[in-house]
């Protein structure tokens, strides 16, 4: 039986290493992200200044940025999601295309790469993650596509 790999930023192995919370460091586009979470939370904003600000940040404090915010209702109601001055429907290709440089860019990390490694052969799940993309900037589906066709590189 294949053992499971809850992936949560709380935790201290490889399933908070993987988290989008973690702190690596990668470049997409020419901007400088400090979390995977820095980057997926500043797709709700149009402001690409507000962008590079949130993009810089990690884990609870990405993520709390549209916490109580009109910005992330707008999202939810929408669905549209922006980068580097681009309006971008969640629902699409294209969206997709951005989401796949993203991680390809993370992958870059070595601390990340080494993360993926060692998740190797382990069935991932993210509990905490939602199912429906209108809920969500990213699923939880996409984001265990995400990590298991880059662990398919190392």
């Amino acid at each position: 039986m294949t053992e499971l790999l809850d992936i949560k930023a709380k935790d201290k192995g490889i399933g908070g290493a993987l988290s989008n919370f973690a702190p690596h460091a990668f470049t997409v586009d020419g901007v400088q992200c400090a979390s995977m979470e820095g980057f997926l939370q500043s797709l709700k904003t149009p402001s690409v200044k507000k962008q590079q600000k949130i993009c810089a940040m990690t884990g609870i404090d990405a993520k709390n940025v549209f916490r109580y915010s009109p910005r992330r209702y707008l999202f939810l109601k929408t669905h549209k999601v922006y980068w580097k001055g681009k309006t971008i429907d969640r629902m699409s290709e294209e969206f997709d295309r951005l989401i796949t440089r993203a991680y390809d860019c993370l992958f870059e990390n070595p601390d990340f790469r080494r993360a993926l490694e060692g998740a190797k052969g382990k069935n991932l799940i993210h509990s905490h993650g939602k199912a429906k993309k209108k809920e969500t900037v990213l699923t939880e589906e996409e984001f265990i596509f995400q990590l298991l066709r880059l662990m398919e590189k190392v």
